[in-house]
């Protein structure tokens, strides 16, 4: 067998293996026919390729898993799990609902200081944009009989309006933000659920 149909043969049979592992193998059998005297002698002491290929494929052949070896419950087991479910379902059933008030009720503290946050910025707004249209008024009926305190009012309501504006702008960025530190939250717990998971 000359060194070109031997190491075809050798490339046919190792085709599936991964490339560097391939080329690794057959680089060492190229290097060996280079060393020796001659192609068929080389040939001859190397032996079949097919059997060369068989070895190089089990010691590269990934070890197989292990399946795991499944035992049998007994019918006792399964007696002894009932047993138990029935028996510690009163504690269970009351300890999930203290967990479930406990839950509604740090859900309820929170909305309730962000209630208590918003609402009284809420309510500042409101109060200026309704100074400012009760001063607007004042000032378009006090106009005709006494102009100077008409335009006071008039000014007056002017700045009532520009304060309830810009009260209204801050309260929406603030809702903006307290969103935003929420989603925060949320977004971290659910990546460190996600990375336990992995």
């Amino acid at each position: 067998m000359t060194r070109n149909e031997f190491m075809a043969a050798l490339r046919r049979r190792l085709d599936h293996l991964p490339p560097e592992e391939q080329d690794a193998a057959l680089k060492y059998y190229e290097e060996y026919f280079d060393e020796a005297a001659s192609e068929e002698e080389a040939a001859q002491q190397l032996g079949s390729p097919d059997a060369i290929a068989d070895r190089i494929l089990s010691d590269y052949a990934p070890p197989a898993a292990a399946s795991p070896k499944k035992e049998g419950r007994s019918a006792l087991y399964w007696t002894g799990i009932v047993l138990l479910c029935v028996f510690a379902s009163p504690f269970l059933l009351s300890l999930g609902a203290a967990a479930l008030g406990v839950a509604l009720g740090l859900a309820a503290c929170v909305l309730a200081a962000l209630i208590c946050v918003v609402v009284p910025f809420f309510a500042l707004s409101l109060a200026f944009l309704c100074c400012f249209f009760a001063l607007l008024w004042a000032g378009a009926v006090a106009m005709p009989a006494f102009m100077p305190g008409g335009l006071l009012l008039m000014g007056a309501a002017l700045l009532c309006g520009g304060l309830g504006l810009l009260n209204g702008v801050f309260t929406g960025y603030l809702c903006y933000w307290i969103g935003l530190l929420f989603k925060k939250i949320f977004s971290s717990r659910k990546r460190k659920k996600e990375a336990r998971a992995k």
